[in-house]
């Protein structure tokens, strides 16, 4: 599906740098993989800083949002350059405990 589509938008490629811009952004959207993380651990609004610091310590990571209230975090990354068993690792290394992989 997102082939298709990444295949549609790369033909709508004018080579013009500022009129490329958004398709281009769009292109690379559709390559992210998306990973969405259960832990256990954290007390407070306080607890999402040391995820979000091992997290982005590793390639790849574009998108990033954890969250205190639900205890989870949604992460958008390029598959070229990390996966999920490092995703889980970071968070495992910040002091918490990965325990659910959430579909997404």
């Amino acid at each position: 599906m997102n082939e298709e589509k990444i295949a549609q938008l790369e033909a709508q490629l004018t080579g013009d740098m500022f009129a490329d811009m958004d398709i281009k952004d769009q292109i690379h959207k559709l390559k992210l993989a998306y990973y969405s993380q259960k832990f256990v651990g954290m007390t407070c609004s306080g607890c999402e800083a040391p995820i979000i610091h091992e997290v982005n310590q590793l390639k790849g990571i574009l998108e990033l949002t954890v969250s205190y209230g639900s205890g989870n975090a949604v992460i958008g990354y390029d598959p070229t350059q990390t996966n999920e068993y490092k995703i889980g690792q970071a968070i495992n290394a910040s002091g918490y405990q990965v325990i659910d992989h959430l579909p997404h």
